[in-house]
């Protein structure tokens, strides 16, 4: 990490739903979740909104990586890998 970046954090669902991806697409999601570190709202970046307020969605591909970014500790939280037909149940308003 740069003196400039974030860290990059995950809670443990979100490590398992990386691991359950196969070869190619993990290794985007593992790329975009990397690039957070040092733009943690890159153009692909969505706030999201209603319950989910405060939190970020990534797209890569047919795939989300939903995130909070916690400025105050330069960390970006990880909490949900999956894909766009589920990731967000759970959030709806």
């Amino acid at each position: 990490m740069s003196p400039t970046g974030f860290k990059i954090l995950s809670l443990p669902s979100a490590a398992r739903g990386l691991t359950e991806l196969r070869g190619a697409v993990q290794a985007r999601i593992r790329t975009a979740i990397r690039s957070l570190a040092h733009d943690p709202e890159p153009a692909d970046s969505i706030p999201m909104r209603g319950r989910a307020e405060g939190l970020h969605r990534l797209r890569v591909g047919g795939w989300r990586v939903v995130y909070r970014i916690q400025s105050e500790r330069r960390t970006i939280l990880v909490l949900r890998i999956g894909h766009r037909s589920d990731v967000y149940r759970g959030f709806e308003t």
